[in-house]
Protein backbone atom coordinates (compact mmCIF):
# COMPACT_ATOMS: atom_id res chain seq x y z
CA UNK A 1 0.00 0.00 0.00
CA UNK A 2 1.68 3.64 -1.26
CA UNK A 3 0.67 6.64 0.90
CA UNK A 4 2.04 10.10 1.18
CA UNK A 5 2.13 12.62 3.47
CA UNK A 6 0.08 15.59 2.66
CA UNK A 7 -0.80 14.93 -0.59
CA UNK A 8 1.00 13.13 -3.10
CA UNK A 9 4.35 13.11 -2.90
CA UNK A 10 5.15 13.22 -6.86
CA UNK A 11 2.46 16.38 -6.87
CA UNK A 12 4.47 17.84 -4.38
CA UNK A 13 7.77 17.07 -5.95
CA UNK A 14 6.64 18.56 -8.67
CA UNK A 15 5.60 22.29 -7.25
CA UNK A 16 8.90 22.41 -5.47
CA UNK A 17 11.02 21.62 -8.13
CA UNK A 18 9.77 24.58 -10.15
CA UNK A 19 10.32 26.79 -7.81
CA UNK A 20 13.67 26.31 -7.57
CA UNK A 21 15.92 29.40 -6.52
CA UNK A 22 12.51 31.74 -6.97
CA UNK A 23 13.95 32.93 -9.72
CA UNK A 24 15.20 31.42 -13.62
CA UNK A 25 16.08 27.98 -13.15
CA UNK A 26 19.61 26.88 -13.27
CA UNK A 27 21.17 24.01 -14.96
CA UNK A 28 19.85 20.74 -13.32
CA UNK A 29 22.82 18.81 -13.65
CA UNK A 30 21.49 15.41 -11.76
CA UNK A 31 18.06 13.94 -10.56
CA UNK A 32 18.85 11.95 -7.52
CA UNK A 33 16.48 9.49 -6.08
CA UNK A 34 16.65 7.58 -2.79
CA UNK A 35 14.56 4.53 -2.12
CA UNK A 36 14.75 2.40 1.57
CA UNK A 37 13.79 0.95 4.62
CA UNK A 38 12.14 2.15 7.41
CA UNK A 39 13.22 1.27 10.80
CA UNK A 40 15.54 -1.54 9.82
CA UNK A 41 16.98 -2.48 12.82
CA UNK A 42 13.46 -3.28 14.08
CA UNK A 43 12.36 -5.23 10.81
CA UNK A 44 15.17 -7.38 10.82
CA UNK A 45 14.93 -8.29 14.38
CA UNK A 46 11.30 -8.92 14.51
CA UNK A 47 12.39 -12.32 13.89
CA UNK A 48 13.28 -14.13 17.14
CA UNK A 49 16.65 -16.48 15.74
CA UNK A 50 20.15 -15.30 14.59
CA UNK A 51 19.61 -17.27 11.73
CA UNK A 52 16.38 -15.54 10.50
CA UNK A 53 18.15 -12.08 11.00
CA UNK A 54 21.17 -13.49 8.88
CA UNK A 55 19.08 -14.60 5.92
CA UNK A 56 16.85 -11.44 6.20
CA UNK A 57 20.54 -8.75 6.24
CA UNK A 58 21.68 -10.69 3.35
CA UNK A 59 18.31 -10.49 1.45
CA UNK A 60 18.61 -6.49 2.16
CA UNK A 61 21.80 -6.22 1.24
CA UNK A 62 21.45 -7.96 -2.25
CA UNK A 63 18.19 -6.42 -2.99
CA UNK A 64 19.15 -2.85 -2.04
CA UNK A 65 22.56 -3.08 -4.34
CA UNK A 66 22.41 0.09 -6.24
CA UNK A 67 24.12 -0.95 -9.19
CA UNK A 68 22.14 -4.34 -9.82
CA UNK A 69 18.59 -2.48 -9.03
CA UNK A 70 19.98 -0.11 -12.17
CA UNK A 71 20.56 -2.45 -14.04
CA UNK A 72 16.99 -4.74 -13.21
CA UNK A 73 14.96 -1.81 -14.13
CA UNK A 74 12.20 -2.48 -16.81
CA UNK A 75 13.38 -2.66 -20.51
CA UNK A 76 11.78 0.92 -21.26
CA UNK A 77 13.00 2.37 -18.22
CA UNK A 78 16.58 0.40 -19.32
CA UNK A 79 19.84 3.24 -19.60
CA UNK A 80 17.88 6.08 -17.63
CA UNK A 81 19.44 5.51 -13.86
CA UNK A 82 22.35 4.25 -12.89
CA UNK A 83 24.13 4.00 -9.20
CA UNK A 84 24.83 6.89 -7.49
CA UNK A 85 28.29 6.83 -7.64
CA UNK A 86 28.16 9.85 -4.90
CA UNK A 87 26.95 7.81 -2.32
CA UNK A 88 28.72 5.20 -0.44
CA UNK A 89 27.20 2.09 0.50
CA UNK A 90 24.70 1.06 2.83
CA UNK A 91 22.56 -1.57 3.46
CA UNK A 92 18.88 -0.93 2.93
CA UNK A 93 19.19 2.56 0.94
CA UNK A 94 18.81 2.29 -3.09
CA UNK A 95 20.26 5.44 -4.57
CA UNK A 96 20.22 6.15 -7.80
CA UNK A 97 21.19 8.91 -10.74
CA UNK A 98 18.71 9.67 -12.96
CA UNK A 99 19.34 11.20 -16.47
CA UNK A 100 18.54 14.78 -16.31
CA UNK A 101 15.05 15.78 -18.55
CA UNK A 102 12.69 18.45 -18.85
CA UNK A 103 9.85 19.04 -15.83
CA UNK A 104 7.44 16.79 -17.42
CA UNK A 105 9.52 13.99 -18.20
CA UNK A 106 11.41 14.50 -15.20
CA UNK A 107 8.79 14.07 -12.58
CA UNK A 108 7.37 11.14 -14.87
CA UNK A 109 10.33 9.19 -15.23
CA UNK A 110 11.20 9.88 -11.25
CA UNK A 111 7.55 8.28 -10.73
CA UNK A 112 7.65 5.09 -12.96
CA UNK A 113 11.32 4.57 -11.28
CA UNK A 114 10.03 4.96 -8.17
CA UNK A 115 7.05 2.26 -8.81
CA UNK A 116 9.43 0.15 -10.25
CA UNK A 117 11.64 -0.56 -7.37
CA UNK A 118 9.09 -0.41 -4.54
CA UNK A 119 6.79 -2.83 -6.28
CA UNK A 120 10.36 -4.98 -6.84
CA UNK A 121 11.14 -4.38 -2.87
CA UNK A 122 7.32 -4.92 -2.23
CA UNK A 123 7.42 -8.46 -3.41
CA UNK A 124 10.37 -9.43 -1.39
CA UNK A 125 9.60 -7.48 1.79
CA UNK A 126 6.05 -8.07 2.53
CA UNK A 127 6.23 -6.98 5.69
CA UNK A 128 8.83 -3.68 5.22
CA UNK A 129 7.88 -0.32 5.46
CA UNK A 130 9.64 1.59 2.50
CA UNK A 131 10.22 5.43 1.56
CA UNK A 132 11.73 7.01 -1.32
CA UNK A 133 12.59 10.77 -2.18
CA UNK A 134 13.68 12.40 -4.56
CA UNK A 135 15.59 16.20 -5.92
CA UNK A 136 18.06 17.50 -8.07
CA UNK A 137 20.80 19.49 -7.72
CA UNK A 138 24.83 19.55 -8.73
CA UNK A 139 26.06 17.15 -6.63
CA UNK A 140 23.77 14.24 -4.35
CA UNK A 141 25.51 16.68 -0.68
CA UNK A 142 23.32 19.42 -2.54
CA UNK A 143 20.37 17.96 -3.21
CA UNK A 144 20.01 16.22 -0.36
CA UNK A 145 20.94 19.22 2.27
CA UNK A 146 18.50 21.39 0.25
CA UNK A 147 15.90 18.90 -0.65
CA UNK A 148 16.08 15.71 0.41
CA UNK A 149 16.49 16.13 3.91
CA UNK A 150 13.67 19.15 4.76
CA UNK A 151 11.19 17.01 2.21
CA UNK A 152 11.87 14.29 4.86
CA UNK A 153 11.48 16.33 7.65
CA UNK A 154 8.42 17.63 6.50
CA UNK A 155 7.24 14.25 5.49
CA UNK A 156 6.58 14.41 2.24
CA UNK A 157 7.85 11.21 0.90
CA UNK A 158 6.13 8.80 -0.73
CA UNK A 159 5.56 5.83 1.89
CA UNK A 160 4.98 2.20 1.02
CA UNK A 161 3.33 0.33 3.94
CA UNK A 162 2.55 -3.44 4.31
CA UNK A 163 -0.81 -4.41 3.61
CA UNK A 164 -3.36 -4.00 5.88
CA UNK A 165 -4.09 -7.39 7.82
CA UNK A 166 -7.65 -8.22 5.79
CA UNK A 167 -8.36 -10.61 9.47
CA UNK A 168 -6.75 -9.00 12.29
CA UNK A 169 -7.81 -11.38 14.61
CA UNK A 170 -6.04 -14.59 12.46
CA UNK A 171 -3.63 -16.84 14.25
CA UNK A 172 -0.36 -14.78 14.54
CA UNK A 173 2.70 -15.86 12.63
CA UNK A 174 4.47 -18.50 14.97
CA UNK A 175 7.92 -17.15 14.11
CA UNK A 176 7.85 -13.54 13.79
CA UNK A 177 4.81 -13.12 16.27
CA UNK A 178 4.15 -9.92 14.32
CA UNK A 179 1.98 -10.03 11.38
CA UNK A 180 -1.11 -12.80 10.63
CA UNK A 181 -0.12 -16.08 9.32
CA UNK A 182 -0.79 -16.61 5.60
CA UNK A 183 -0.14 -20.26 5.07
CA UNK A 184 1.52 -23.29 6.37
CA UNK A 185 5.59 -23.86 5.93
CA UNK A 186 7.93 -26.30 6.81
CA UNK A 187 10.35 -25.01 9.62
CA UNK A 188 14.00 -25.86 10.33
CA UNK A 189 13.70 -27.91 13.34
CA UNK A 190 10.12 -28.11 13.29
CA UNK A 191 8.80 -31.64 13.18
CA UNK A 192 5.84 -30.15 11.61
CA UNK A 193 4.73 -26.80 9.29
CA UNK A 194 4.25 -23.91 10.88
CA UNK A 195 1.24 -20.96 10.44
CA UNK A 196 3.83 -17.98 8.86
CA UNK A 197 3.31 -14.89 7.71
CA UNK A 198 3.83 -13.62 3.77
CA UNK A 199 7.14 -12.30 5.16
CA UNK A 200 8.81 -14.88 6.94
CA UNK A 201 7.98 -17.19 4.23
CA UNK A 202 10.02 -15.53 1.80
CA UNK A 203 12.81 -15.18 4.54
CA UNK A 204 12.39 -19.22 5.25
CA UNK A 205 12.82 -19.28 0.96
CA UNK A 206 16.26 -16.85 1.05
CA UNK A 207 17.39 -19.15 3.82
CA UNK A 208 16.92 -22.33 1.67
CA UNK A 209 18.55 -20.98 -1.06
CA UNK A 210 21.58 -19.19 0.81
CA UNK A 211 22.00 -22.56 2.57
CA UNK A 212 22.65 -24.09 -0.92
CA UNK A 213 24.82 -21.15 -1.91
CA UNK A 214 26.76 -22.47 1.12
CA UNK A 215 27.07 -25.83 -0.05
CA UNK A 216 28.43 -24.44 -3.18
CA UNK A 217 30.97 -22.43 -1.62
CA UNK A 218 29.28 -18.80 -2.28
CA UNK A 219 30.27 -15.77 -0.80
CA UNK A 220 27.10 -14.03 1.13
CA UNK A 221 26.53 -10.86 0.70
CA UNK A 222 25.20 -9.42 4.19
CA UNK A 223 27.44 -7.53 6.23
CA UNK A 224 28.33 -9.87 8.31
CA UNK A 225 29.71 -11.97 5.45
CA UNK A 226 31.74 -8.89 4.20
CA UNK A 227 32.97 -8.37 7.43
CA UNK A 228 34.19 -12.03 7.91
CA UNK A 229 35.82 -11.87 4.50
CA UNK A 230 37.68 -8.85 5.29
CA UNK A 231 38.88 -9.85 9.00
CA UNK A 232 39.85 -13.43 7.06
CA UNK A 233 38.15 -15.51 10.24
CA UNK A 234 36.08 -18.66 10.32
CA UNK A 235 32.45 -17.90 10.45
CA UNK A 236 30.52 -16.61 13.56
CA UNK A 237 28.90 -18.86 15.84
CA UNK A 238 25.72 -20.36 14.76
CA UNK A 239 23.38 -19.23 17.85
CA UNK A 240 23.36 -16.08 19.59
CA UNK A 241 24.08 -18.52 22.85
CA UNK A 242 27.02 -19.62 20.93
CA UNK A 243 28.41 -16.22 20.49
CA UNK A 244 27.88 -15.74 24.43
CA UNK A 245 30.01 -17.83 25.07
CA UNK A 246 33.17 -16.62 23.35
CA UNK A 247 34.08 -14.98 26.44
CA UNK A 248 37.15 -13.68 27.86
CA UNK A 249 36.69 -14.31 31.37
CA UNK A 250 36.20 -17.66 32.98
CA UNK A 251 33.09 -19.12 34.24
CA UNK A 252 34.34 -17.92 38.04
CA UNK A 253 35.04 -14.45 37.26
CA UNK A 254 31.44 -14.06 34.98
CA UNK A 255 29.38 -11.99 37.08
CA UNK A 256 25.81 -13.64 38.56
CA UNK A 257 23.23 -14.95 36.21
CA UNK A 258 20.27 -16.38 37.47
CA UNK A 259 18.65 -16.33 34.07
CA UNK A 260 17.92 -20.19 32.57
CA UNK A 261 20.30 -20.48 29.74
CA UNK A 262 17.11 -21.35 27.53
CA UNK A 263 18.00 -22.20 23.79
CA UNK A 264 15.41 -20.11 21.92
CA UNK A 265 17.69 -20.02 18.70
CA UNK A 266 18.00 -23.74 18.10
CA UNK A 267 20.68 -26.45 19.34
CA UNK A 268 23.90 -25.22 20.18
CA UNK A 269 25.57 -28.35 20.29
CA UNK A 270 27.94 -26.66 17.79
CA UNK A 271 30.98 -25.01 19.36
CA UNK A 272 33.01 -22.28 17.57
CA UNK A 273 30.86 -21.04 14.50
CA UNK A 274 28.61 -22.88 12.13
CA UNK A 275 32.09 -24.15 10.45
CA UNK A 276 32.44 -26.79 13.80
CA UNK A 277 35.85 -25.62 15.05
CA UNK A 278 36.28 -27.01 18.73
CA UNK A 279 36.45 -25.20 21.59
CA UNK A 280 40.41 -23.42 22.51
CA UNK A 281 40.86 -22.53 25.87
CA UNK A 282 43.94 -20.26 26.60
CA UNK A 283 45.16 -19.64 29.87
CA UNK A 284 41.18 -20.28 30.68
CA UNK A 285 39.79 -18.00 28.50
CA UNK A 286 36.85 -19.36 26.20
CA UNK A 287 38.25 -18.46 22.97
CA UNK A 288 35.83 -20.07 21.15
CA UNK A 289 32.97 -21.62 23.05
CA UNK A 290 32.75 -24.11 25.85
CA UNK A 291 32.12 -21.70 29.33
CA UNK A 292 28.75 -21.01 30.48
CA UNK A 293 28.32 -17.88 29.72
CA UNK A 294 24.97 -16.38 28.74
CA UNK A 295 25.11 -12.76 28.36
CA UNK A 296 25.41 -10.72 25.01
CA UNK A 297 25.92 -6.80 24.67
CA UNK A 298 24.72 -5.08 21.42
CA UNK A 299 25.91 -2.25 20.24
CA UNK A 300 24.55 0.50 18.26
CA UNK A 301 26.46 3.51 16.55
CA UNK A 302 25.48 6.76 14.65
CA UNK A 303 27.21 9.61 13.38
CA UNK A 304 27.32 12.58 15.21
CA UNK A 305 27.08 16.11 13.49
CA UNK A 306 27.10 15.25 10.26
CA UNK A 307 24.17 16.88 8.98
CA UNK A 308 25.57 19.81 10.56
CA UNK A 309 29.24 19.29 8.06
CA UNK A 310 27.03 18.13 5.49
CA UNK A 311 25.40 21.55 5.62
CA UNK A 312 28.71 23.84 5.74
CA UNK A 313 29.86 21.88 2.61
CA UNK A 314 27.08 22.00 0.58
CA UNK A 315 26.36 25.76 1.76
CA UNK A 316 29.94 26.65 0.87
CA UNK A 317 29.99 28.53 -2.85
CA UNK A 318 30.97 27.01 -5.84
CA UNK A 319 32.60 29.94 -7.08
CA UNK A 320 34.90 30.31 -4.31
CA UNK A 321 38.89 30.14 -4.54
CA UNK A 322 38.83 26.98 -4.31
CA UNK A 323 36.14 25.54 -6.33
CA UNK A 324 37.92 22.81 -7.62
CA UNK A 325 38.09 21.14 -4.40
CA UNK A 326 34.79 21.86 -3.37
CA UNK A 327 33.20 20.46 -6.07
CA UNK A 328 35.29 17.06 -5.95
CA UNK A 329 34.52 17.21 -1.49
CA UNK A 330 30.95 17.26 -2.33
CA UNK A 331 31.43 14.31 -5.10
CA UNK A 332 33.26 12.16 -2.89
CA UNK A 333 32.12 13.27 0.86
CA UNK A 334 29.34 10.63 1.33
CA UNK A 335 31.59 7.81 0.19
CA UNK A 336 34.32 8.72 2.28
CA UNK A 337 31.70 8.37 5.16
CA UNK A 338 30.56 5.12 4.15
CA UNK A 339 34.43 3.91 4.32
CA UNK A 340 35.39 4.97 7.67
CA UNK A 341 32.71 3.05 8.86
CA UNK A 342 33.41 0.19 7.48
CA UNK A 343 37.31 0.65 8.22
CA UNK A 344 36.32 1.80 11.68
CA UNK A 345 33.90 -1.57 12.33
CA UNK A 346 37.21 -3.95 10.57
CA UNK A 347 39.31 -2.44 12.97
CA UNK A 348 37.65 -2.70 16.07
CA UNK A 349 36.79 -6.30 15.00
CA UNK A 350 40.09 -7.17 14.59
CA UNK A 351 40.84 -5.24 18.17
CA UNK A 352 38.22 -6.92 20.28
CA UNK A 353 39.31 -10.45 18.86
CA UNK A 354 43.36 -9.90 19.76
CA UNK A 355 43.03 -12.59 21.51
CA UNK A 356 41.92 -15.42 19.28
CA UNK A 357 44.71 -15.22 17.11
CA UNK A 358 43.19 -14.85 14.09
CA UNK A 359 41.60 -18.64 13.62
CA UNK A 360 39.03 -18.20 16.06
CA UNK A 361 35.48 -17.13 14.82
CA UNK A 362 33.99 -13.65 13.75
CA UNK A 363 32.84 -12.57 17.40
CA UNK A 364 30.88 -9.21 16.31
CA UNK A 365 27.96 -9.84 14.46
CA UNK A 366 26.85 -7.15 12.53
CA UNK A 367 22.74 -6.89 11.65
CA UNK A 368 23.00 -3.61 9.67
CA UNK A 369 26.09 -1.10 8.21
CA UNK A 370 25.09 1.52 6.79
CA UNK A 371 26.39 5.15 6.30
CA UNK A 372 26.72 6.01 9.76
CA UNK A 373 24.62 3.46 11.31
CA UNK A 374 26.38 0.19 12.69
CA UNK A 375 23.91 -2.33 14.77
CA UNK A 376 26.14 -5.26 15.83
CA UNK A 377 26.06 -8.07 19.03
CA UNK A 378 29.10 -9.60 20.38
CA UNK A 379 30.26 -11.12 23.73
CA UNK A 380 29.07 -8.78 26.73
CA UNK A 381 32.90 -8.23 27.61
CA UNK A 382 34.08 -7.82 24.69
CA UNK A 383 31.49 -4.91 24.27
CA UNK A 384 33.50 -2.42 25.85
CA UNK A 385 36.70 -2.62 23.89
CA UNK A 386 34.61 -2.84 20.25
CA UNK A 387 32.47 0.49 21.22
CA UNK A 388 35.95 2.56 22.38
CA UNK A 389 37.85 1.23 19.78
CA UNK A 390 35.18 2.19 16.69
CA UNK A 391 34.48 5.39 18.66
CA UNK A 392 38.07 5.96 18.33
CA UNK A 393 38.78 4.80 14.81
CA UNK A 394 35.51 6.45 13.42
CA UNK A 395 36.75 9.97 14.76
CA UNK A 396 40.41 9.65 13.07
CA UNK A 397 39.21 8.43 10.25
CA UNK A 398 36.73 11.64 9.56
CA UNK A 399 39.55 13.60 10.63
CA UNK A 400 41.95 12.70 8.26
CA UNK A 401 39.35 12.66 5.31
CA UNK A 402 37.42 15.70 6.20
CA UNK A 403 40.59 17.99 7.45
CA UNK A 404 41.57 19.22 3.75
CA UNK A 405 37.84 19.83 3.39
CA UNK A 406 37.03 21.94 6.40
CA UNK A 407 40.62 24.32 5.18
CA UNK A 408 38.49 25.14 2.05
CA UNK A 409 35.36 26.17 3.69
CA UNK A 410 35.10 30.08 3.75
CA UNK A 411 35.70 31.45 7.48
CA UNK A 412 32.06 31.24 9.02
CA UNK A 413 30.22 35.08 9.87
CA UNK A 414 30.89 36.39 13.12
CA UNK A 415 29.72 34.85 15.95
CA UNK A 416 29.36 31.53 14.10
CA UNK A 417 31.99 28.41 14.87
CA UNK A 418 33.46 26.97 12.27
CA UNK A 419 32.14 23.47 11.40
CA UNK A 420 34.13 20.22 13.26
CA UNK A 421 34.86 16.31 11.37
CA UNK A 422 31.84 14.28 12.61
CA UNK A 423 32.27 11.94 15.47
CA UNK A 424 29.75 9.35 16.71
CA UNK A 425 27.91 7.98 19.75
CA UNK A 426 26.98 4.55 20.78
CA UNK A 427 24.28 2.92 23.04
CA UNK A 428 24.76 -0.48 24.48
CA UNK A 429 22.57 -3.06 26.13
CA UNK A 430 23.73 -6.00 28.23
CA UNK A 431 21.56 -8.54 28.34
CA UNK A 432 20.71 -12.47 28.02
CA UNK A 433 21.22 -14.31 25.09
CA UNK A 434 17.72 -14.98 24.68
CA UNK A 435 16.36 -11.73 25.67
CA UNK A 436 13.88 -10.90 22.56
CA UNK A 437 15.66 -9.06 20.41
CA UNK A 438 13.04 -6.50 18.96
CA UNK A 439 13.55 -5.17 23.38
CA UNK A 440 17.22 -5.50 22.54
CA UNK A 441 16.93 -2.73 19.47
CA UNK A 442 14.61 -0.40 21.69
CA UNK A 443 17.00 -0.27 24.16
CA UNK A 444 19.87 0.48 22.35
CA UNK A 445 18.01 3.23 20.31
CA UNK A 446 16.51 4.68 23.86
CA UNK A 447 20.34 4.39 24.98
CA UNK A 448 21.77 5.90 21.45
CA UNK A 449 19.57 9.09 22.00
CA UNK A 450 20.64 9.31 25.85
CA UNK A 451 23.97 9.48 24.66
CA UNK A 452 23.93 12.10 22.31
CA UNK A 453 21.67 14.43 23.91
CA UNK A 454 24.60 14.25 26.79
CA UNK A 455 26.89 16.11 24.40
CA UNK A 456 24.16 17.98 22.06
CA UNK A 457 25.78 15.22 19.30
CA UNK A 458 28.61 17.52 19.44
CA UNK A 459 31.34 14.75 20.20
CA UNK A 460 31.68 11.25 20.95
CA UNK A 461 29.72 9.66 23.85
CA UNK A 462 28.42 6.29 25.01
CA UNK A 463 25.25 5.12 27.31
CA UNK A 464 25.13 1.77 28.60
CA UNK A 465 22.15 -0.55 30.28
CA UNK A 466 22.71 -3.66 31.74
CA UNK A 467 19.31 -5.63 31.72
CA UNK A 468 20.14 -8.63 33.42
CA UNK A 469 22.01 -6.72 36.54
CA UNK A 470 19.72 -3.21 36.77
CA UNK A 471 16.47 -3.89 34.54
CA UNK A 472 15.43 -2.51 30.97
CA UNK A 473 15.10 0.94 32.56
CA UNK A 474 18.71 0.87 33.95
CA UNK A 475 19.63 3.71 36.81
CA UNK A 476 20.37 7.43 36.55
CA UNK A 477 24.05 7.19 35.93
CA UNK A 478 24.80 9.91 33.14
CA UNK A 479 25.98 9.26 29.60
CA UNK A 480 29.54 9.31 29.30
CA UNK A 481 32.13 11.17 26.71
CA UNK A 482 34.67 9.29 25.34
CA UNK A 483 37.28 11.89 26.51
CA UNK A 484 37.79 15.25 28.42
CA UNK A 485 38.21 17.06 25.44
CA UNK A 486 34.93 15.54 24.27
CA UNK A 487 33.05 16.47 27.98
CA UNK A 488 34.02 20.19 27.15
CA UNK A 489 32.04 20.77 24.32
CA UNK A 490 29.27 23.65 24.79
CA UNK A 491 26.18 21.64 25.80
CA UNK A 492 24.07 24.82 26.32
CA UNK A 493 23.16 24.88 30.12
CA UNK A 494 23.27 20.98 30.43
CA UNK A 495 26.05 19.71 32.89
CA UNK A 496 29.40 18.35 31.11
CA UNK A 497 29.40 14.15 31.35
CA UNK A 498 31.82 12.59 33.04
CA UNK A 499 34.59 11.13 30.27
CA UNK A 500 36.27 7.98 30.19
CA UNK A 501 39.77 9.44 30.09
CA UNK A 502 42.97 7.03 30.64
CA UNK A 503 42.92 7.83 34.50
CA UNK A 504 39.69 6.81 34.46
CA UNK A 505 39.99 3.52 32.19
CA UNK A 506 43.25 2.59 34.05
CA UNK A 507 41.18 2.34 37.15
CA UNK A 508 37.98 0.53 35.58
CA UNK A 509 40.69 -2.21 34.35
CA UNK A 510 42.00 -2.58 38.22
CA UNK A 511 37.93 -2.37 39.83
CA UNK A 512 37.66 -4.68 37.04
CA UNK A 513 40.30 -6.96 38.16
CA UNK A 514 39.04 -7.05 41.48
CA UNK A 515 37.33 -10.18 42.56
CA UNK A 516 33.69 -10.59 41.65
CA UNK A 517 32.89 -11.13 45.50
CA UNK A 518 35.26 -7.95 46.58
CA UNK A 519 33.21 -5.65 43.90
CA UNK A 520 29.27 -7.32 44.72
CA UNK A 521 30.43 -6.48 48.89
CA UNK A 522 31.34 -2.81 48.01
CA UNK A 523 28.15 -2.33 46.20
CA UNK A 524 25.69 -3.46 49.08
CA UNK A 525 28.10 -1.22 50.96
CA UNK A 526 27.40 1.19 48.72
CA UNK A 527 24.00 1.49 48.58
CA UNK A 528 23.74 0.58 52.17
CA UNK A 529 25.63 3.53 53.65
CA UNK A 530 27.15 5.67 50.45
CA UNK A 531 30.41 5.92 48.79
CA UNK A 532 32.66 7.54 50.87
CA UNK A 533 31.82 5.43 53.90
CA UNK A 534 31.56 2.54 51.74
CA UNK A 535 35.33 3.11 50.73
CA UNK A 536 36.52 3.85 53.79
CA UNK A 537 35.01 0.62 55.29
CA UNK A 538 34.42 -1.87 53.30
CA UNK A 539 36.79 -1.00 50.93
CA UNK A 540 39.80 -0.31 53.15
CA UNK A 541 38.78 -4.07 54.83
CA UNK A 542 38.60 -6.17 51.60
CA UNK A 543 42.20 -4.65 51.27
CA UNK A 544 42.53 -5.45 47.57
CA UNK A 545 45.07 -3.36 46.02
CA UNK A 546 43.38 -2.81 42.97
CA UNK A 547 40.13 -2.11 44.26
CA UNK A 548 42.56 0.32 46.50
CA UNK A 549 43.93 1.86 43.29
CA UNK A 550 40.34 2.30 41.48
CA UNK A 551 38.69 4.19 44.96
CA UNK A 552 41.28 6.90 44.76
CA UNK A 553 39.71 7.91 41.58
CA UNK A 554 36.07 7.06 41.89
CA UNK A 555 35.72 8.18 45.11
CA UNK A 556 38.10 11.61 45.56
CA UNK A 557 39.40 12.68 49.36
CA UNK A 558 39.76 15.82 48.46
CA UNK A 559 37.70 18.55 46.92
CA UNK A 560 37.97 18.69 43.02
CA UNK A 561 39.79 22.18 41.71
CA UNK A 562 36.93 24.49 40.34
CA UNK A 563 38.94 24.88 37.29
CA UNK A 564 40.75 22.14 35.33
CA UNK A 565 45.14 22.92 35.73
CA UNK A 566 46.43 24.24 32.58
CA UNK A 567 43.21 24.45 30.72
CA UNK A 568 41.39 27.28 32.06
CA UNK A 569 37.58 27.41 32.07
CA UNK A 570 35.82 24.87 29.94
CA UNK A 571 34.29 26.61 26.67
CA UNK A 572 30.23 26.71 26.36
CA UNK A 573 29.74 25.11 30.42
CA UNK A 574 30.22 28.37 32.33
CA UNK A 575 33.81 29.45 34.16
CA UNK A 576 35.26 27.24 36.31
CA UNK A 577 33.29 24.44 35.54
CA UNK A 578 34.90 20.72 34.62
CA UNK A 579 32.99 17.20 33.57
CA UNK A 580 31.24 15.31 36.75
CA UNK A 581 33.53 12.18 38.12
CA UNK A 582 32.17 8.68 37.55
CA UNK A 583 30.43 7.94 40.74
CA UNK A 584 31.86 4.67 42.94
CA UNK A 585 28.39 2.82 41.57
CA UNK A 586 28.50 4.15 38.26
CA UNK A 587 32.10 2.41 38.28
CA UNK A 588 30.95 -0.85 39.57
CA UNK A 589 28.15 -1.40 36.95
CA UNK A 590 30.45 -0.47 34.11
CA UNK A 591 33.20 -2.41 35.65
CA UNK A 592 31.21 -5.73 35.24
CA UNK A 593 31.78 -6.17 31.68
CA UNK A 594 35.20 -3.37 31.57
CA UNK A 595 37.89 -5.95 29.67
CA UNK A 596 40.75 -7.08 32.60
CA UNK A 597 43.71 -5.91 30.16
Amino acid sequence: MTVTSEGHAHDGHRSSAGQSGGGAPGPLVHVYLDIGFVRIQRYLARTAKLRGRRVASDRLARATDSAAVAAALPRELAGLAEANPEAGQADGVISLRLSAHDHGERDRLVQDVTDAVLNGLREQFPGAELEAVWATGESYLAARVAEMVPRQARGEVRVDLPAPAEFPLAQPCRLCHTDPAAALRPVPGEGKPQAICPDCAHRLEHDRQARAGERRGEQGASAESRLQAAVGCAEAPATLQDLARCTLRDDAQAPDDDTPDEELDGPAGRIGGRGGASPDRRGGSAISGGSGATQLATVYVDGNAVGAFFGALASAASSAAEADGLRHAKETISVRLAEATVDALELATLRVMDDTGGTGPLLVVPHVVGGDDVLVSLPADRAWAFTLTYLEMFRDLLEEACGPVLRLLPEPPAGHQRPMAPTASAGIVFAHSTYPMNLVVELAEERLARAKRATGGAACSIDFVDVTADGPQGTDDPALALANQDASHPVGDMPMPPALDAQTRQALTHLSRAPLSHRGELADAVRAHGPLIAARTTGTRVGHQLLADALRVFVPTQPQPSVPPARGPVSGAGPGSRPDVISLSHALRIARWWPTS
